[in-house]
């Protein structure tokens, strides 16, 4: 298998994306033969974004908890840094994966919020999914088309700094 890869597929009745083959087998992350917890977000391009866990730490979550219940924001406060991490943490959503390991198959349904945010397709349409390493990613058709012809104009610069970027990891 390769160590990127992208794949279309349709959005299904429901909101259900199915992924099946290749795609289930490089999310690494997954269990095998039971049910696996996820959360979707918000990528760095408008992308959704699926992981195991939030991209935030649950301590930071406790804390942040703990310290606006006692403590709410205040209309003034609504441009810190602080009301701009709970928004992006409010637009991280739970998922549930049904996986069938007979079928090499995985099953979730997209949450009710992306949808109604028009970041996926409708019924029907066709989905990209792109993954590399834990990085999982779904795409509408002409977004990705956009980032691609986007990314193509700067290849050259990117070509550059990848190899050093990856020996800074």
């Amino acid at each position: 298998m390769n160590v990127y890869e992208s794949w279309i597929t349709t959005l299904h009745k429901q909101h259900r994306i199915r992924l099946e083959g290749a795609v289930f087998e490089a999310i690494r992350w997954l269990q095998a033969n039971a049910p696996t917890e996820g959360v979707i977000s918000i990528g760095v391009a408008g992308q959704l974004q699926l992981s195991r866990e939030p991209l935030y730490s649950a301590a930071l979550h406790q804390k942040l908890t703990a310290e606006l219940t006692a403590s709410p924001l205040a209309v003034a406060e609504s441009a810190d840094r602080v009301a701009s991490l709970v928004r992006f943490m409010a637009a991280t959503w739970p998922v549930t994966l049904s996986v069938e390991p007979l079928r090499e198959r995985v099953t979730f349904v997209i949450p009710k919020a992306p949808r109604d945010l028009g970041i996926v397709p409708a019924i029907g349409e066709s989905i990209i999914v792109f993954v590399t390493g834990d990085i999982v990613e779904m795409w509408k058709r002409d977004h990705w088309l956009a980032y691609i012809a986007a990314t193509r104009q700067r290849l050259a610069d990117l070509a550059d700094n990848a190899i050093p970027d990856l020996s800074r990891r």
